[in-house]
C-alpha cells in the first residue's frame, strides 16, 4: 500500500491531515476565543461531546483552554446529518446506526449532559432519530444538572430541515428529552417529533429551568403530556415563546394550550407573554389561557408591527407582550416575526426536500444508453413552508451536448462518456434566511457502440458466416474478407 501513496493527488494528502487534526483531536488550542467554550467544528466533533459531559475537554484533551478549564462548548458552523447531501437520510449517511439515527447526547441512565452549549446562532439540519422504545431522546437525552449548582444554559441554537424526524419513548424533544436545572434561551426548531409521554418541540421536560425567547414549528405526536413547544414543565418559567406547529394526541389527555401538555399548578411554575397559530393548533386543546398566553389566528400573529401590540387581535388582547426587541424583529404586517440567534435573524424556515428522476426518450429510467434519446432530470420539490419559492441550480461531472439549463434538466445522451456520471441539483428556498439543499443521481452510461476490448452480436455473425462460408465455398469467403477489407 506504502507504494502506492507517490500516485495520491495532494488534496487526498491534505483531507487526511485535517481529518486528524480537526476531527480526530490532536489540536494545538481547543478554545480559539479564550472563553471557556470548546469549538465543535463537525459532526464528529458533536459526537464526541458524550465522553467528556462536564465539556472539560474534548478527544481527552484541553490545550488551550483557561487555567481553570473549559466549561462547555461551541458550534463553530452549521451542521447536517444528510451527510452525503441526497436529500435522504438513509445507510448512505455517517450517523444512521442501522436505522436508529443519531444516538442522543447523554442519553444512559445517569449519564446527562451537564455543561453549557451555544449554538452561536448556526444551524443543526436533518437530526433523524428513530429509537421508539428509547426515553431521553433528542439531539441531547438528557440536559441535567443537580439542583443544588448553579444553572447552566444552551443558548442560539436553530434545528430545523425537511428531514427533521425524532421518535422516541418518554421523554421526547428535537433540542433534548429533558432539560433539568438549565437555562435556554434563542432556541428555534422545527420538524416532526413521536413519543409516547412526554413529547414536545424543544423537549419532553422542563423541570426547575427557565425558558426565553422559544420558536418552534415542530409537529409532536403522542399519547399523554404533548406539547408543541414543551410536553411539560414543572416549577419553571417560560416566556416570550411562539408555536407554529401542531399537536396529535392518541390519548383522552389533551394538551393544555398550544404551548405545551402540561404545567403544574402546585409549584412556581409559569408561562408568560407565549402565543400560538389556532391556524395549525387548537382543535386537541383544552385552551387553557390568560391575559398573556393564547391562542390567534396566523394572519393575527403577521399584524404587529411592534411588541404591546394592542390593535391585531380580535379581542383586544395584548401580542407580543415585553418582548424584547434586540431579540424580535416585527418587519410588516404579512410577516410572522424574526428571532435573533447569533447574528442572524430567524423565522421558522425548513430546508426543501429534493428528489430526482431521470428519463430518456420520454422513459423512466435508472442507467442511459449513449445515442438513445434526449435525457431528462426533473428536481422534485417538497417544502412544508408552502409560501417558499425555489432557485434550481445543477451541477454536472461531464459535458454532455445541447445541455438546457432548468427544471428539468434536458441534454442529448448523443456522445456522453461510458461508465458512471453524476447529476446533482442545488435548491436554494426564498425563506429568511435561506437554506439550500442538494440531491445527487448518480447513474451508469452504457454505450450501444462497439468497445475495444469486446466482440459485438455483428461481429459474432460475420465471423460465424465466414466460418461457414470457409468451410463450404473458400472462394466466396475469401471474396468477402477482401471486400471487407477494402471497406
Amino acid at each position: 500500500m506504502l507504494s502506492n501513496l507517490r500516485h495520491w493527488p495532494i488534496w487526498a494528502f491534505l483531507s487526511l491531515l485535517s481529518l486528524q487534526v480537526n476531527a480526530e483531536g490532536g489540536r494545538v488550542d481547543y478554545d480559539l476565543d479564550n472563553d471557556g467554550l470548546i469549538e465543535i467544528n463537525d459532526l464528529a466533533d458533536l459526537d464526541e461531546i458524550r465522553n467528556h459531559l462536564d465539556g472539560s475537554a474534548l478527544y481527552g484533551d484541553n490545550n488551550g483552554c483557561p487555567e481553570d478549564g473549559c466549561n462547555g462548548f461551541e458550534l463553530t458552523a452549521n451542521l447536517d446529518f444528510d451527510t452525503n447531501e441526497d436529500g435522504q437520510i438513509n445507510e448512505l449517511d455517517r450517523y444512521w446506526n442501522e436505522g436508529e439515527g443519531w444516538k442522543p447526547i447523554g442519553s444512559d441512565l445517569n449519564s446527562s449532559f451537564a455543561s453549557t452549549f451555544s449554538g452561536n446562532g448556526h444551524v443543526i439540519r436533518n437530526l433523524y432519530i428513530n429509537r421508539p422504545s428509547t426515553d431521553r431522546v433528542g439531539l441531547f437525552g438528557s440536559i441535567k444538572i443537580s439542583p443544588e449548582m448553579s444553572k447552566n444554559s444552551i443558548t442560539d441554537l436553530v434545528i430545523s430541515g425537511g428531514l427533521n424526524y425524532v421518535s422516541g419513548d418518554r421523554g421526547v424533544g428535537l433540542l433534548s428529552g429533558e432539560i433539568v436545572n438549565y437555562h435556554i434561551e434563542n432556541i428555534l426548531v422545527s420538524g416532526n417529533v413521536f413519543g409516547d409521554d412526554g413529547a414536545g418541540g424543544v423537549t419532553g421536560f422542563l423541570s426547575i429551568s427557565s425558558a426565553k425567547n422559544l420558536y418552534s414549528n415542530a409537529n409532536v405526536n403522542g399519547r399523554i403530556l404533548i406539547g408543541s413547544v414543551l410536553g411539560s414543565i414543572s416549577r419553571s418559567q417560560v416566556m416570550s415563546t411562539l408555536s407554529l406547529g401542531s399537536t396529535t394526541t392518541s390519548g383522552e389527555h389533551k394538551p393544555v394550550n398550544g404551548i405545551t401538555g402540561w404545567i403544574s399548578d402546585h409549584d412556581s411554575s409559569v408561562i408568560v407573554s407565549s402565543y400560538w397559530s389556532t391556524d395549525t393548533n387548537n382543535e386537541s386543546l383544552n385552551n387553557e389561557v390568560t391575559e398573556s398566553v393564547f391562542g390567534v389566528s396566523e394572519e393575527e400573529l403577521k399584524c404587529p408591527v411592534s411588541a404591546n401590540d394592542e390593535s391585531c387581535t380580535s379581542t383586544g388582547k395584548v401580542l407580543y407582550e415585553n418582548w424584547d426587541s434586540t431579540f424580535w424583529n416585527f418587519s410588516n404586517k404579512d410577516n410572522l416575526p424574526s428571532i435573533k440567534i447569533g447574528d442572524t435573524f430567524y423565522k421558522p424556515n425548513d430546508a426543501p426536500v429534493v428528489t430526482l428522476d431521470m428519463y430518456q426518450n420520454g422513459v423512466s429510467q435508472s442507467s442511459l444508453v449513449e445515442g438513445n434519446g434526449d435525457v431528462k432530470i426533473y428536481a422534485n420539490i417538497s417544502d412544508i413552508n408552502l409560501t417558499d419559492q425555489h432557485l434550481v441550480s445543477w451541477r454536472l461531472n461531464f459535458s454532455p451536448t445541447n445541455l438546457s439549463f432548468a427544471n428539468p434538466i434536458v441534454f442529448s445522451s448523443d456522445g456522453l462518456p461510458p461508465g458512471d456520471i453524476s447529476v446533482t441539483a442545488i435548491v436554494t428556498d426564498s425563506g429568511v434566511p435561506s437554506i439550500t439543499t442538494t440531491s445527487t443521481l448518480s447513474t451508469r452510461v452504457i454505450s450501444d457502440k462497439k468497445s475495444s476490448g469486446g466482440t459485438s452480436t455483428f461481429d459474432l455473425f460475420l465471423f460465424l458466416l465466414l466460418l461457414y462460408l470457409s468451410r463450404r465455398r473458400p472462394d466466396l469467403a475469401h471474396s468477402t474478407v477482401s471486400t471487407l477489407n477494402r471497406g
